[in-house]
């Protein structure tokens, strides 16, 4: 279609043309255009179509929502901000079981993932340096490392505190009973026998359930040698004082 040209008084092959596109229904522009005001497009309805990149300077905000609801822009120092003016910020990831990962800098000069959420199986893992360290399932949380806290809290009367040997199902847990019994159990193939407990008086069972005691002990072995408590020496394996079973009923 026509168009208009602006001519360059010293070089011609600087004009600038504006055309009338029919086909596409718009204007072309050979040359950028510099606003120093407001550019206002599509304020009734329709959208901006940029076929290139949106550059702003610094601290200069891209601002969405009638009241400016959400801005995203860069200090130019060292901070750049997604600020949620009014309501919820969400982060959402429509494709199907598709995810969604937190990044930044790996300290030797790269990027590495902090946080992954997996729509695939509903895990969000949380990363030390791109490593695994704490991950969400759906019976709970597994841990990969030490946990280092102030205090641990156990309120579920049904909750149980499990010392494993890593994958082997092998190792000791604590549980409280319905007689709020403090209960130590040692579990190994499938079987679990109970080592000590402390009641709600605070007495102190180890082989057995304390009746009256302040400590009551019992062996479960058969063996004299093997049975009875020993009190060693520091540096050696000597025993100070030493009880056992004889060979019959009683003590030795």
């Amino acid at each position: 279609g026509a168009g208009i040209t602006i001519q360059d008084a010293v070089d011609a092959s600087t004009d600038a043309t504006i055309l009338w596109d029919n086909t596409n229904d718009e204007f072309d522009f050979s040359h950028k255009i510099n606003v120093a005001g407001t550019l206002t497009t599509n304020s009734g309805g329709g959208a901006a179509v940029l076929g290139s990149h949106l550059d702003l300077g610094d601290n200069q905000k891209i601002r969405l929502g009638a009241s400016d609801d959400l801005e995203i822009y860069s200090d130019g120092g060292s901070n750049n901000y997604i600020l949620s003016n009014n309501g919820a910020l969400i982060l959402r990831n429509l494709s199907d079981d598709k995810d969604i990962y937190l990044q930044s800098d790996d300290g030797s000069g790269g990027f590495t993932s902090y946080l992954h959420a997996k729509g695939s199986s509903g895990e969000v893992i949380l990363k030390h340096y791109g490593s695994n360290k704490l991950a969400t399932t759906s019976s709970g949380v597994d841990v990969t490392g030490t946990v280092t806290a102030t205090g641990v809290a156990i309120t579920n009367d049904a909750a149980n505190l499990s010392i494993q040997n890593g994958a082997a199902d092998t190792g000791h847990k604590f549980r409280r009973n319905a007689n709020n019994h403090l209960i130590i159990e040692r579990f190994a193939s499938g079987s679990t026998s109970e080592t000590a407990r402390i009641d709600s008086s605070g007495r102190v069972g180890i082989g057995l359930s304390p009746t009256t005691s302040p400590l009551e002990i019992k062996s479960n072995s058969t063996s004299s040698s093997a049975s009875g408590m020993s009190i060693q020496a520091n540096g050696s394996s000597d025993a100070i004082i030493k009880m056992g079973e004889k060979s019959g009923n009683g003590g030795r």
